[in-house]
């Protein structure tokens, strides 16, 4: 958790910091199949369950928008894909 003086302004990304990103709770159903699946995919990739789908949507969603990283760039958490 960062902490800043009250009236302080927040970093932003044009700060040359990531800034202060916000997530949001989700409530989704999902298979129960496919959650155990995922839940072994993260922990093979030493990640959380949350950390893990958010990448994979993140990737998703970057191909779909034709922001997809080059195959050889992808990394996961310190290594390479």
């Amino acid at each position: 958790m960062y902490c800043f003086p009250q009236g302080a302004p927040l970093p932003g990304i044009h700060d040359g910091w990531r800034g202060l990103r916000l997530k949001k709770p989700l409530a989704i159903r999902i298979d129960a199949d496919l959650l155990a699946a995922t839940r072994d995919c993260a922990r093979r990739d030493h990640r959380t369950l949350t950390n893990f789908i958010e990448t994979a949507l993140r990737r998703r969603v970057d191909e779909m928008m034709g922001d997809a990283p080059e195959p050889d760039t992808a990394t996961s958490k310190g290594r390479k894909a």
